[in-house]
C-alpha cells in the first residue's frame, strides 16, 4: 500500500485533513511533544487519520541507534501509542 500525504501542513489543518489522510510530523525530529500536544493532534483529526513521526535526532544522530539510545526510543514509541 502507498500512502500519499506531506511533510507538515501546507494549509490549514482542516483543509489537509480533507484531502490526505497522513501527515508526517517532523517536528518531532527537533523537539518532543507534550503528551498534552499530542492528545490535542490526535482528538482534532479524524479518526481515520495517519501520523507518521520522524524518530528524534537523539535516536539518529547522538546513540546512532546505539543501545544506550533505548530510553530516547521508548519516549518517542510513548508519543506514537496516542
Amino acid at each position: 500500500m502507498i500512502k500519499v500525504g506531506c511533510c507538515g501542513y501546507p494549509t490549514s489543518a482542516q483543509r489537509y485533513y480533507e484531502n490526505f489522510r497522513v501527515v508526517e510530523l517532523n517536528k518531532t525530529f527537533y523537539q518532543y511533544p507534550r503528551i498534552s500536544t499530542v492528545v490535542g493532534w490526535r482528538q482534532k483529526a479524524p479518526k481515520d487519520f495517519e501520523y507518521t513521526v520522524k524518530a528524534h535526532q537523539d535516536v539518529s544522530h547522538k546513540f546512532k541507534l546505539k543501545a544506550e539510545g533505548v530510553n530516547v526510543f521508548n519516549k518517542m514509541k510513548q508519543i506514537c501509542k496516542i
